[in-house]
């Protein structure tokens, strides 16, 4: 257990996750109480057409209002608004971010948050790559190519010296989560968020430590990352636009 006086709010940014949702908000009630944190779960809900909304109120019926807080929206906003408008509604000086499609582990949140007391980071990033106990499961080879190559073009461009500067399960500071996303004001950052994020933070001099995860392939739905050459061009598109609007 872990003993701090901070409270953290749990960001699940949600698009028709309707079957994973009841699980997440379980597993990170669980990690949380279980570490002794003082915690609120964010649900950044986007006007999923599946249910999601009325699955959140659900929850939050069961969980309480103290626990469970909902930011419903009017469509499909993306992930860099998502961050903005979870964050005026969450209470926690420390952000924890993760994704609501069970691909990360809640149960590793007492990680991130020793991490953090240790060495004092700004952000605490989940690394699926170079690091003892990190690793993916159940993910086919063309979805480890297409994380590799993401990270080796990322690397290349921005310069960032993380050992995977697209993972999304990360912990924030309050304060820096916030100055990183007032200093992406303005910018459209139609994808790769995250990586704009940590090029962002290394700007504003925050320090970044990580922490090994490993990401599961998703139970429900499909992820669209495939090695095909139709994807690896869509990739590097991606990256290139990302490059020319913030780098």
């Amino acid at each position: 257990m872990v003993h701090t006086m901070h409270r953290y709010s749990v960001l699940l940014p949600t698009w028709n996750e309707r079957e994973s949702l009841p699980l997440v908000v379980y597993l990170v009630h669980k990690a949380c109480t279980e570490s002794g944190l003082d915690f609120e779960i964010v649900i950044i809900e986007d006007n999923s057409d599946d249910g999601s909304l009325q699955v959140a109120q659900k929850l939050q019926s069961v969980y309480g209002n103290d626990r469970v807080v909902i930011v419903a929206r009017k469509g499909k906003l993306g992930l860099q608004s998502a961050y903005m408008d979870g964050l005026l509604k969450a209470s926690g000086d420390f952000i924890f971010v993760l994704d609501a499609n069970l691909t990360q582990q809640p149960q590793l949140i007492d990680r991130f948050v020793r991490e953090q007391a240790r060495t004092n980071s700004h952000i605490v990033l989940g690394t699926r790559f170079g690091a003892d106990h990190a690793g993916v499961c159940g993910w086919s080879w063309t979805q480890r190519l297409h994380c590799c190559v993401e990270n080796m073009l990322v690397g290349v461009l921005f310069g960032l010296d993380m050992t995977d500067a697209t993972s999304n399960f990360r912990l924030y500071t309050r304060h820096a989560l916030a100055t990183i996303l007032h200093g992406l004001e303005g910018k459209q950052i139609p994808s790769h968020v995250n990586v704009a994020i940590l090029v962002q933070a290394r700007a504003a001099h925050f320090m970044v430590a990580e922490v090994p995860i490993t990401a599961m392939q998703r139970l429900y739905g499909s992820d669209d990352r495939r090695a095909t050459v139709r994807g690896l061009a869509k990739l590097i598109a991606q990256v290139a636009t990302l490059f020319w609007t913030i780098g």
